[in-house]
């Protein structure tokens, strides 16, 4: 009797992508795992950008001090039938933090605070 392991692990993998779709236990650790990642991105904000003040846009809009650290979250998401986490922040100003102006320094804290998830932190 011979047994076909393509079969045998494509049957596997099949039921692992099921399992990763309808645990709760997979969707709950995703959860955490995110709400950590804003934890760490928070932080990262608090540190870093101590220079902020309260001022008022052109456009009408308060801008208070740490409007950016508190607005980061973490959620999961289900996407192609799988479950994913991923830290948010959807403050307007966000682009500009991570990535930098004429005038302001790209801070990038949305790729540290992944670095750090992952591992890999270099600070």
């Amino acid at each position: 009797m011979s047994v076909d392991i393509a079969a045998v692990r494509a049957e596997l993998e099949l039921l692992a992508g099921e399992f990763m779709a309808t645990s709760a236990e997979v969707r709950d650790g995703l959860k955490e795992a995110a709400e950590h990642g804003a934890e760490i991105g928070r932080g990262i904000a608090e540190a870093e950008l101590t220079h902020s003040r309260r001022h008022v846009t052109k456009g009408g809009y308060v801008n208070e001090p740490g409007d950016y650290a508190r607005a980061f979250r973490g959620e999961r998401v289900f996407v192609n039938g799988a479950w994913h986490g991923r830290v948010v922040n959807d403050d307007w100003k966000c682009w500009w933090i991570e990535d930098g102006t004429e005038k302001w320094p790209k801070h990038a804290i949305m790729l540290r605070t992944a670095a750090q998830m992952r591992g890999n932190d270099t600070d």
